[in-house]
């Protein structure tokens, strides 16, 4: 039994996972994953979802900070590419990682100064991950075709990407985690669309009164000929149709709301939203759509979706680049709240420095002495002093 569950995780291990060496292993983009990527341009659904994210994570401002705790005007991150300005370069960035689970940039230095002077993102899809069993050693891009392979070195690239518990040197895709899912939502499509353009047979119509199909074919045929000559008229638009003798017909076949394909839909779009962390109302659901409703969905997606996701550019900059990026949240109307509550808490918080308090509100330190001291209220007095003089 071991051994056949050895080979069945061996099996779908070497899926996209090619040994290069003893020592060094070629990580592929998971198959599956690239199947279905074409869904973010084909389906409507996945396409709002993940564009709504992209773009409202790459609206949060990131700004650079020198030593000293100081803001500072960053080329690196207001010139990232000559192609692209600031906004279409996160943008790219986040939609790579609501799509592929995992981003990949690469960094082109100066010669004279080694400083990063030009950050480009690379397609996912087309890049491979060469590693020791326990390190990243390189990476491939691979070419289109007629193109060339361009190798990377490690630090050559920055590499963010979510938990992939199948290969950890790659992301963890949404769209492999969300494959049934969209499979269903493309079958109850073609069926709706099926459905509502050619329904097939609705019904038959039968008189109550027929004897003999020798005597009754002739009379059947005449009668649909004229009711056909009837309705192609239309001078005759709303106006009753008479026959003569008992009908009856047969209803056939079910309707949309039998099947109900529109409440599956429904079901599966929130679906998406829940692996995305976000809420279908905000995608004009026709259900639960107060303005209360709506904001506390925004917030939620701002906590459980796009600050995570955030952070983690954030810190992926960080972390390769060597300089000290931080987001700023403080222009987002939905977390003003949570603001005000907090600069509430911490203005009555008198054993905190003020460079704590800053801290704590993500605006870094500053180098002046005094806001590394202790302010105490001055109408705050020990008890003993209120204590009433014996006589």
């Amino acid at each position: 039994m071991f051994n056949l569950f050895k080979k069945a995780i061996q099996k779908q291990f070497t899926m996209n996972v090619v040994r290069l060496s003893p020592d060094v292993v070629a990580h592929y983009p998971d198959f599956k994953t690239q199947m279905v990527i074409n869904k973010y341009i084909d389906t409507d659904s996945l396409y709002s979802i993940i564009r709504f994210l992209a773009t409202t994570a790459a609206s949060v401002p990131i700004y650079e900070y020198d030593s000293e705790g100081n803001e500072t005007d960053s080329e690196i991150i207001n010139k990232p590419n000559i192609n692209l300005s600031k906004f279409e370069f996160f943008e790219i960035i986040y939609t790579n990682l609501f799509l592929h689970g995992e981003v990949f940039i690469s960094k082109t230095s100066s010669e004279v100064t080694k400083k990063v002077i030009d950050l480009k993102p690379l397609n996912p899809q087309r890049v491979v991950i060469n590693s020791s069993p326990i390190a990243i050693q390189s990476y491939d891009y691979l070419p289109l075709p007629g193109g060339t392979k361009i190798s990377f070195e490690r630090d050559e690239i920055i590499h963010i990407k979510y938990y992939n518990p199948d290969d950890e040197m790659r992301g963890l895709s949404p769209i492999k985690v969300l494959l049934k899912a969209l499979h269903l939502l493309d079958t109850t499509e073609n069926v709706k669309q099926a459905q509502m353009q050619n329904g097939g047979l609705d019904s038959i119509v039968f008189e109550k009164t027929f004897d003999s199909l020798d005597s009754g074919t002739p009379v059947t045929e005449s009668r649909k000929a004229n009711f056909m000559k009837f309705i192609s008229n239309p001078a005759n638009k709303g106006i009753p149709y008479f026959a003569q003798g008992d009908m009856g017909a047969v209803k056939l076949g079910s309707t949309l709301a039998d099947m109900q394909v529109l409440e599956s839909e429904k079901v599966t779009f929130k679906r998406l939203c829940n692996v995305y962390g976000t809420s279908d109302i905000l995608f004009n659901s026709d259900s639960s759509s107060t303005e209360s409703n709506v904001r506390e969905m925004i917030k939620r997606t701002y906590t459980n979706s796009i600050l995570p996701n955030v952070i983690r550019v954030t810190d992926g900059l960080k972390r390769s680049l060597g300089l000290d990026f931080r987001y700023d949240i403080s222009e987002i109307p939905e977390l003003q709240t949570d603001m005000a509550s907090l600069v509430n808490s911490l203005n009555t918080a008198y054993w905190l420095t003020p460079n704590e308090k800053r801290e704590a509100m993500k605006y870094g330190v500053v180098a002046d002495p005094s806001f590394d001291s202790y302010f105490i209220p001055n109408s705050v007095r020990p008890i003993d002093d209120l204590q009433m003089p014996e006589l």
